[in-house]
């Protein structure tokens, strides 16, 4: 068992110097738990890792108007080090006087990943096989069930929203995503005695998706009774 992170340990505190390098300061205190953090405090030394990059990302972009890129923590992992991207304007505003222009779809045609995409694909492309990203909900359904019925109402789901249509890959070494046309939800269905309801759902809620085949979502109908 390793011993909990120590703020600044190994390293002299210095306070930060100018609004922005406090602004950081108390952004990475309070996304790592920490009394206070030096500007040369290195974030990963302190406890910090990719899931808790992604918050610092969210907070410094409310704080100050950018989106923090998924390598910029760890390109430079000190408040003063990334003070200083900040004040070289090399990360993108996220305010556009730009209106928005479709992008037409066409099945197999890759397209750039929004910037919450692209967390995603960096944890799946660090880590993969990830599940940080799965969200899992049950409802009980009562009375006859008409199992094509609800596999028609969910590929009519599907066809609706593209995120639903969504996989992801690689290009050129940028991560990219497509969307298909359309596709089926795979609706497996398990029946009474085969496991516990509860385990199941459990185990499903815990499997994988493969972000690169798709699809990104899934139903497990567990039937608890036949009559």
């Amino acid at each position: 068992a390793l011993p909990e992170p120590e703020a600044g340990a190994g390293v002299e505190y210095v306070a930060p110097r100018t609004e922005v390098e406090r602004l950081l300061c108390d952004i990475w205190a309070e996304v790592l738990g920490a009394d206070r953090v030096g500007v040369h405090d290195d974030f990963f030394a302190l406890g910090g890792d990719s899931i808790s990059s992604l918050k610092v990302a969210s907070r410094m972009r409310s704080a100050f108007s950018v989106e923090l890129s998924p390598r910029a923590l760890f390109d430079a992992p000190t408040v003063a080090g990334l003070a200083a991207v900040l004040g070289r304007g090399d990360m993108a505003a996220t305010d556009s006087e730009d209106g928005i222009t479709p992008v037409a779809r066409e099945d197999g045609t890759p397209l750039p990943l929004s910037f919450a995409q692209e967390r995603l694909w960096f944890l799946e492309d660090f880590a993969p096989g990830s599940i940080e990203y799965n969200i899992a909900a049950a409802l009980r359904l009562t009375g006859e069930l008409d199992t094509e019925a609800l596999r028609t109402a969910l590929n009519a789901l599907v066809g609706r929203h593209e995120a639903l249509r969504t996989v992801f890959g690689s290009r050129d070494g940028h991560g990219v995503q497509y969307i298909r046309a359309g596709g089926e939800v795979p609706v497996r269905v398990v029946e009474p005695g085969a496991a516990g309801t509860a385990e199941v759902l459990r185990e499903e809620a815990v499997r994988p998706f493969d972000l690169r085949t798709g699809p990104l979502v899934r139903v497990v109908l567990v039937r608890e009774s036949v009559d």
